[in-house]
């Protein structure tokens, strides 16, 4: 006999549960990026990625996933590519 899944609504969400049959409240797990290129991202001398220098999450997350990197040519984000070019052209000027 197949086993009936209610649905939960609160507000005017609806809802499936989770596996133990307690509602979700609203919480999602999250998505993996499933997109077939992404963006490479520069790394400053730190090593952390140069168009987010604050945060430490997203350098080892951009190490991990593969898309940062020390070759200037590979560079793919816009960011990166705007923060490189002033980083060089204040180098060459001084």
């Amino acid at each position: 006999m197949a086993r009936l899944r209610l649905a939960y609504t609160f507000g005017s969400r609806l809802h499936l549960p989770l596996r133990g049959g307690t509602p979700s409240f609203g919480m999602r797990p999250m998505s993996r990026d499933r997109r077939q290129k992404r963006d490479l991202h520069a790394l400053n001398d730190e090593g952390m990625v140069l168009c987010n220098p604050r945060d430490r999450e997203a350098a080892h997350r951009a190490k991990m996933e593969g898309i940062a990197t020390e070759d200037r040519a590979a560079v793919t984000c816009r960011k990166c590519l705007s923060l490189l070019y002033e980083r060089d052209k204040v180098r060459n000027e001084g």
